[in-house]
C-alpha cells in the first residue's frame, strides 16, 4: 500500500463480509477498514511501458527504451476510489501486485463483491422507502441478461 509519502509499504489485505480490513504484516491489530458498500470503483493502474506505449506513435521500442520506461518488480497496481459520502471522505487506496494477473484478479473480485455489498445495503437500508426499492429492483431487472425459456 502507498503511504502519503509515496513509500510502498507491505500490508495484508483481507476482505471479508462487507469490509475490506488492512493490517500491518507482522501485526493483528487492523490500521484500515474499508466497508465494501462505500467503494465507488476500483482501477488498474498502467505501468510506464503500457503508458509509453498508448501516448507514442512508434510501434516499436529498443530494449534499452523499454528497460527505461519499464518499472521494478510488482508495479502492476490498482486504486480503490471511496464515495464522497463515504466515512473516510473521498479519498483513495493503492495497492501493488507482484504480477498482473494478481492485480487482475483484485480489481475484478473487489469490482464484483463491492457491487454485491452495496446492492445489500441498498435492500435493507431502512433510509429507502419502498418505492425507491422498487425502483432500483426494476433497474436491476432491466439491466439484466435477458434468458429465453
Amino acid at each position: 500500500m502507498a503511504s502519503t509519502t509515496g513509500t510502498w509499504q507491505d500490508r495484508q489485505v483481507i476482505l471479508i463480509k462487507g469490509l475490506l480490513l488492512i493490517a500491518k504484516i507482522d501485526s493483528n491489530v487492523v490500521s484500515e477498514t474499508i466497508p465494501l458498500q462505500e467503494i465507488s470503483r476500483v482501477t488498474a493502474i498502467t505501468s510506464h511501458v503500457e503508458k509509453m506505449m498508448q501516448e507514442s506513435s512508434q510501434t516499436s521500442f529498443t530494449a534499452a527504451q523499454t528497460a527505461a520506461a519499464a518499472a521494478p518488480k510488482g508495479t502492476f497496481a490498482f486504486q480503490i476510489f471511496m464515495h464522497e459520502s463515504a466515512a473516510v471522505g473521498a479519498r483513495s487506496y493503492s495497492f501493488r501486485t507482484d504480477t498482473k494477473r494478481d492485480c487482475d484478479d483484485w480489481v475484478k473480485y473487489i469490482t464484483t463483491v463491492s457491487a454485491v455489498a452495496v446492492r445489500a445495503h441498498q435492500a435493507t437500508d431502512p433510509s429507502v422507502d419502498k418505492v425507491l426499492r422498487w425502483r432500483m429492483r426494476c433497474k436491476q431487472f432491466y439491466k439484466s441478461q435477458p434468458v429465453q425459456v
